[in-house]
Formats: C-alpha cells, structure tokens, sequence
C-alpha cells in the first residue's frame, strides 16, 4: 500500500514537472516555424528575386499560403531574429 501511494505521487510529481518545467513544445513549434518559413521562401522566391525552376508548380501554391504573408513579411524583415535563429539552429563556426 506504501509503495502505491509513493508510485502515484512520484506520477503526480514527474506530471507537473512536465506539464509546467519541460520545453519541448517550444522546441518543436520553433522548428516548425522555422521549416514553415523556409517552405514560404521557395514559394516566394520568385517575388524576392531568386530564380526558381519550379515556379510554374510553386506558383499555385500562392493561394493556399497567401493569407500568411503579411506575418511571414513581418518575420523576415527582422534580420536580427532570422539570422539569431539560423545560427542558432546550426550552431557558430
């Protein structure tokens, strides 16, 4: 009976310890964005001047992505953050 009630609140304890310490989450929605953002650069890359040879398929994509721009826009435009993050990812020299 002892041994049952210390498993649960050891349970009860690793459950808070995940739900409120743990940051995994942020890790994988960082990652996410972060994939996400560089799918939004091959589809627009036509509109920031990089040649594509997939334009003709990327381009009817447009639709589906249009309404994320402007707070793609937004994101890009802070240089400081992408490159942080970039680096971030990769890890300095």
């Amino acid at each position: 009976m002892k041994n049952e009630k210390r498993s649960f609140w050891e349970t009860v304890k690793l459950f808070f310890k995940g739900m409120v310490i743990d940051t995994s989450y942020e890790v994988i929605e960082a990652a996410a964005n972060m994939e996400k953002d560089n799918f939004m650069i091959v589809i627009f890359s036509d509109f920031l001047g990089i040649p594509n040879p997939l334009s003709y398929y990327t381009i009817e994509l447009i639709p589906y992505f249009g309404n994320e721009l402007p707070g793609w826009e937004l994101r890009m435009s802070d240089r400081k953050s992408v490159l942080a993050k970039a680096m971030g990812e990769v890890g300095e020299p």
